[in-house]
């Protein structure tokens, strides 16, 4: 190959080499632009929920007002010169010298020169001229015709749309909610057996994956808070929900909270739990290790504190799944809600700092199974509970039965006989009454709420 050829090879090869950056290039401001013109058009198309048009005034809504006192056209004459007159302003009172005389030292007895010096007699109050002008007639000058300029206008606002710029919350659908028949279709109450903590579990993992509104929101503090069913079921939308969410569980697992307090807020409900006697609190080893004094079970709430908090206020509450061994450590297995704003799994070696306490969840009584409900008839939830009428149970008489006797008794025979036949019986006691008979109305209907 000749040098030329090779000359020529190699200015195609840039050629074409720039011919491929000019199409990138090209496809790039193509894109851009493409992305800019629709960009409204996305905006746009995003609903609002704040009841407002999106308005910010411009020049167009503003008009220019004149705020000018002269005509144009008008030439106007101005004062250059106002002239003076003398008036009272311009004399003052003085006192002038009358007496002629200069003062000096008296002479020698010769002259016979007496001398002189100024007194009151030698001078005279006279009105003296003290403004120092001459009187002059003013001096007029007429303009040229006035023309408007910008100084003779102002700015003002002519546009009936008020001003309102969309932040946040204008996208914060408020009516994106559940009803709780809606989350009670994604609820296995079915599936539920009377053992408390196999149904605690049993609710709780049905909501994993569970995430806070994206679309229902507020804002906290600056910070977004997304709607979520646990808040709406206990009485606060936007409220901090992994309390609400257990809460939540024990309810749906039948779990009465005269037995088991329900709470949103974790500190107070360990203090509702030591009251009744169900919080079991860690101890350390002896050389340090924290590590708890109660096993934890399945289906136990568990209660962690911030690692840098010395008080260990409890922040956080959980349900305990499992606990396991893995790679030669022993951990904690939960089920939680607000968990990154989702109901996770999470695990933690079970002598983590973080966790402070338990709630020992005990075993259903027998005398409360017989109230188990399992498709949950007539539940109400703590933002909705109130106390209703006990039902007045009326004995009705059927046709037929009215003083029933047999042929040929009279009623006073009939009943002498049954007084004679009637086995004698002891005055029932309360507490021989049938316990689930006595709790039944309680269960799924009183509310202990610790706020």
């Amino acid at each position: 190959m000749t040098r030329q050829n090779q000359n020529v090879q190699f200015r195609h090869s840039r050629l074409t080499r720039w011919r491929k950056v000019l199409s990138v290039l090209s496809a790039i401001v193509v894109s851009v632009t493409t992305y800019a013109l629709i960009l409204p058009a996305i905006t746009d198309s995003v609903k609002t929920w704040c009841g407002f048009e999106e308005h910010i005034h411009d020049d167009s809504c503003y008009e220019q007002q004149l705020i000018c006192t002269l005509e144009e056209g008008v030439s106007e004459t101005v004062v250059v010169d106002a002239g003076h007159r003398h008036t009272e302003d311009c004399y003052a009172e003085q006192k002038v010298l009358i007496c002629g005389e200069e003062e000096h030292q008296p002479g020698d007895d010769r002259t016979k020169d007496t001398g002189h010096v100024h007194t009151d007699a030698c001078y005279e109050t006279q009105r003296v001229l003290v403004c120092g002008q001459e009187e002059r007639e003013p001096v007029m000058e007429a303009l040229p015709p006035h023309v408007h300029t910008e100084e003779c206008y102002r700015k003002v606002l002519c546009c009936t749309k008020p001003e309102h710029r969309h932040e946040a919350l204008c996208y914060s659908n408020p009516d994106a909610v559940e009803t709780p028949e809606e989350w009670e279709l994604n609820l296995p109450l079915e599936d539920r057996s009377g053992v408390w903590a196999d149904d605690l579990l049993l609710i709780a993992e049905s909501q994993l994956g569970f995430k806070e509104s994206e679309e229902n929101y507020t804002l906290i503090d600056g910070e977004r808070r997304g709607y979520t069913r646990f808040g709406d079921w206990y009485g606060d939308r936007y409220g901090d929900w992994g309390a609400m969410f257990v809460s939540f569980c024990l309810s749906y697992a039948d779990i009465p909270d005269t037995v088991v307090p329900y709470a949103s807020e974790p500190a107070r409900w360990v203090e509702a739990l030591q009251e009744q006697a169900l919080y079991r609190t860690r101890l350390a080893d002896e050389d340090g290790t924290p590590a708890p004094d109660y096993q934890p079970q399945k289906g136990d709430l568990v209660f962690f504190a911030d690692a840098e908090d010395e008080n260990e206020t409890p922040v956080r509450v959980g349900i305990v799944r499992e606990v396991a061994q893995k790679d030669e450590e022993t951990l904690l297995w939960t089920v939680e809600g607000d968990a990154d704003n989702q109901v996770a799994n999470r695990a933690y070696p079970l002598n983590a700092e973080e966790i402070v306490g338990f709630a020992a969840l005990p075993e259903r009584p027998e005398w409360l199974a017989a109230s188990f409900l399992p498709a949950d008839e007539g539940k109400k939830t703590p933002a909705d509970a109130q106390t209703e009428p006990a039902e007045e149970e009326t004995a009705e008489t059927l046709p037929g039965e009215e003083n029933e006797t047999e042929p040929g008794e009279t009623a006073e025979t009939a009943e002498t006989a049954a007084d004679e036949t009637a086995v004698p019986t002891e005055p029932v006691l309360e507490s021989d009454k049938n316990p689930a008979a006595l709790s039944a109305k309680n269960v799924g209907e009183s509310f202990l709420r610790i706020e």
